[in-house]
């Protein structure tokens, strides 16, 4: 399941933009982040609300293969929100 988190979710968000579709798209958003929020969790195994490169690599394989690109502040610690905004950029930038 965590294997296929950011191609879909990616996608899924893409797919948000299709005009004619808010109401739609606005639960959708909702729903992917709900999902992201509770794999962040699951993968948090220390629940210090940080995701170390070995919990990303145990919990959330994807987002380890992208660490260096999501970590911005070189930190070695992602918050929810740094994965939030590097998936909102990757919308954005395609």
């Amino acid at each position: 399941m965590s294997r296929t988190f950011l191609a879909p979710t990616l996608g899924l968000w893409l797919a948000l933009g299709a005009a004619g579709a808010q109401a739609q798209g606005d639960a959708r958003l909702q729903r992917l982040q709900d999902e992201l929020q509770q794999r962040f969790a699951k993968a948090d195994t220390n629940h210090d609300g940080l995701l170390s490169r070995e919990e990303a690599q145990a919990g959330m394989p994807r987002i380890y293969q992208q660490y260096d690109a999501i970590d911005t502040s070189h930190s070695g610690a992602l918050r929810l929100e740094d994965i939030t905004r590097y998936i909102a950029q990757q919308r954005t930038g395609r």
